[in-house]
């Protein structure tokens, strides 16, 4: 053999042995884009839901804010529901957290709702515990733990304090992991 030829053969053995003894190289996870790590405002489509006659509830999207009026009488509620298309995955993030404003003198309650499609049909897959909107006018942050760890097609702010009623502004709604 020559000395070339030598010099060739102990460098690629002197890889291997490094190779071998060096940590594996992590194989990136694929990071979550799009909708995630957006604001949900601007990547869902919002939709007041109510028992009409019995209750009221209106949203408005006005420069990137959703501005919501809801009035519960005492046998309904209402909600806001949120459409993701394609769903959006929740899996790995730790809340849900939404930010605004509220004109509402008294707190008001309300759940997450995170709902996937069976069939054509939105179904409530799991619930949040029971949360409150402060009273105040000035710029408020909620975080909610999220309860489901999956792709949703829904997600539902559902204001289910019987008589209560609000005039709120959302100003984003983001996953936090």
């Amino acid at each position: 053999m020559k000395v070339w030829q030598t010099i060739i053969v102990l460098a690629l053995s002197l890889n291997l042995l490094l190779a071998a003894c060096l940590p594996p190289t992590p194989i990136p996870t694929p990071s979550p884009s799009g909708c995630e790590l957006n604001n949900l405002l601007n990547c869902s489509n919002p939709l007041p839901v109510y028992v009409y006659g019995q209750s009221s509830s209106t949203s408005t999207l006005t420069s990137g804010n959703l501005i919501v009026d809801f009035n519960n009488n005492p046998q309904n509620t209402t909600a806001e529901v949120f459409q993701f298309a394609p769903p959006l995955d929740v899996k790995g993030f730790h809340y849900l957290e939404i930010k605004g404003t509220s004109t509402s003198t008294q707190p008001f309650d309300f759940v997450v709702e995170y709902k996937v499609l069976k069939g054509k049909q939105p179904t409530i897959a799991t619930t949040s515990r029971l949360q409150q909107f402060p009273p105040t006018s000035t710029m408020f942050s909620i975080k909610v733990p999220i309860t489901y760890d999956g792709s949703i097609n829904e997600l539902g702010l559902n204001f289910s304090g019987k008589g209560q009623s609000s005039k709120f502004v959302i100003e984003s709604m983001q996953l936090i992991r």
